[in-house]
C-alpha cells in the first residue's frame, strides 16, 4: 500500500468530485481521522450523498493506494447527488444497470451485487459500510430462479436519514436510523408494494425485484426522507411522505402513485 501521499491524492479526487456537483455540501458523519469532526446538516442544505453500485467493499480497501486499479477496471461506480435536507427525492443513478452488468460479466464470483452509501460506515471507519450495514443493500443478482436464469434487480429502494443536531449519531459503532429500508416482508419472500414483484437481497435486508435485460430495464432509483432535527434543532418533515407509511393502505402498485410525487435527482456515472 501506498504512504499518505496515495490517500491525499483519493481524497483530493473525492472533494473535487463532489464540489463540481455540490454547493458547500453538510456532511453529517463522524470523520475516522483524528480531529475531524462532522459537518452538520441543516433544513434546505445540499447533503454530500455518494452513492456506490457494484462492489463496494472489495474495491474501497485499495482506495488508498497510489496505484490503485484504474476506474474502468474497477468492479464499482461512484454516483454524486446532492439532495436538499427534508426534502423527499427520488435519486436516480443513471447507467447503473450497464454498470451491474458488467461487473457481473467480469467477475463470475460477483452473482449477487449491492448500493451502499459512503460516510455510514462504522464510527471507527464511516467511509463504506460493510455488507451487514443497513446501508448496503444487495440490488442485483446475475442468475435468479425467477428469471429462467438471467438477472434480477431491485424495482426501486427507500432510504432513511436521521439527524439529531444535523448529525449522525451512533450506537455501538452504527449510525442511528441511517439505512436502507426493506421495501419487502421480514421473511423476504413477498414485496410489500406491488404482489406481482418478487424479492431479492440477504441478511435482514430485502427489496422488491424484477428480472433484467439489456433490452428491459431501468436504471436503480431510491427514494430518500429524512428523520430527526437539523443543526439548528428544527425538526425534518418529510419522513412524513415515506411510502413505507402508508403500504398497510395500498392497493395496486404504490410505487407507481408516489413516483410522480417526488423531486428527481438523476446523476449520470462520474466514476470515481
Amino acid at each position: 500500500m501506498a504512504g499518505g501521499h496515495g490517500a491525499l491524492c483519493i481524497a483530493a479526487l473525492v472533494a473535487a468530485a463532489v464540489a463540481d456537483v455540490c454547493v458547500n455540501p453538510c456532511q453529517p458523519w463522524m470523520w475516522a481521522e483524528p480531529g475531524a469532526a462532522a459537518n452538520p446538516c441543516t433544513k434546505g442544505d445540499q447533503m454530500d450523498m455518494r452513492v456506490i453500485v457494484g462492489d463496494p467493499m472489495g474495491t474501497f480497501a485499495d482506495a488508498d493506494d497510489a496505484d490503485a486499479t484504474p476506474e474502468d477496471e474497477r468492479p464499482y461506480r461512484t454516483y454524486f447527488f446532492c439532495p436538499e435536507v427534508d426534502r423527499f427525492t427520488s435519486l436516480q443513478a443513471n447507467g447503473s444497470l450497464a454498470v451491474l452488468r458488467n461487473v457481473a460479466e467480469l467477475d463470475a464470483n460477483a452473482t449477487s451485487l449491492r448500493m451502499a452509501v459512503y460516510g455510514t460506515g462504522r464510527s471507527y471507519e464511516t467511509r463504506i459500510p460493510d455488507a451487514l450495514a443497513a446501508s448496503s443493500a444487495v440490488v442485483y443478482e446475475a442468475n435468479h430462479p425467477k428469471c429462467d436464469g438471467g438477472a434480477a434487480a431491485a424495482s426501486f429502494l427507500v432510504y432513511n436519514v436521521t439527524l439529531d443536531g444535523g448529525e449522525y449519531k451512533y450506537k455501538g459503532g452504527d449510525p442511528v436510523g441511517n439505512g436502507f429500508v426493506n421495501t419487502c416482508n421480514d421473511r423476504g419472500d413477498y414485496c410489500m408494494f406491488d404482489s406481482a414483484a418478487f424479492c431479492i437481497g440477504s441478511n435482514g435486508t430485502s427489496n422488491c425485484a424484477a428480472c433484467v435485460t439489456p433490452e428491459k430495464s431501468s436504471d436503480l432509483k431510491v427514494l430518500m426522507s429524512y428523520y430527526g432535527t437539523d443543526k439548528g434543532g428544527k425538526t425534518l418533515l418529510s419522513g412524513s411522505s415515506n411510502p413505507l407509511n402508508f403500504r398497510q393502505f395500498a392497493v395496486g402498485n404504490l410505487y407507481a402513485d408516489v413516483k410522480n410525487d417526488v423531486s428527481t435527482v438523476g446523476l449520470e456515472d462520474v466514476g470515481l
